[in-house]
């Protein structure tokens, strides 16, 4: 069975409505499928300080992390050191 993917536009589409709506963080994971005729849509967005890896590399995987940690730190007036 051949691999089903959103395209890049349809992904630069969701990361920029995101923006524009102030709801991007400062990491996460857009879950795409398919969905009635096989048109591919957006299911969900989960927040980055939750994934596991999902084939990243461990640097990446673990920059993710520190980015979004410290994003949840800062806007809880938290102290964090790294």
């Amino acid at each position: 069975m051949p691999e089903i993917r959103p395209t890049e536009h349809m992904v630069e589409q969701v990361v920029k409505r995101l923006d524009n709506a102030g709801q991007s963080v400062a990491g996460y994971c857009l879950d795409f499928g398919l969905i009635a005729f096989g048109e591919m849509s957006l299911i969900e967005m989960n927040d980055g300080i939750a994934l596991t890896n999902y084939g990243i590399s461990p640097a990446d995987y673990l920059n993710l992390h520190l980015m979004r940690w410290q994003e949840l730190v800062v806007s809880a007036n938290c102290t964090v050191s790294i």
